[in-house]
């Protein structure tokens, strides 16, 4: 007898995998426009610690990274 539950582990993985970087794919066009508005309109408070800001790519990827998880956590 033959043990799929690796097997059906390992396509289930494979499918979280295709739609998470669906997902990310999906999202990370919306942070982008979301940052060049940030940084197009004027602020009103200081940045953070005096830190330099990010690229505008970097920040909208660092952003989609830390939503899209999200919506893997309670499957």
């Amino acid at each position: 007898m033959a043990d799929i539950s690796q097997t059906e582990t390992l396509s289930q993985r494979a499918r979280d995998r295709r739609n998470m970087l669906f997902m990310e794919n999906l999202i990370y066009p919306v942070f982008l426009v979301i940052v060049l508005a940030g940084r197009l309109l004027p602020r009103r408070r200081q940045s953070a610690g005096g830190q330099r800001p990010l690229t505008v790519s970097a920040e909208a990827s660092e952003l989609t990274h830390s939503v899209v998880p999200w919506f893997f956590v309670f499957r």
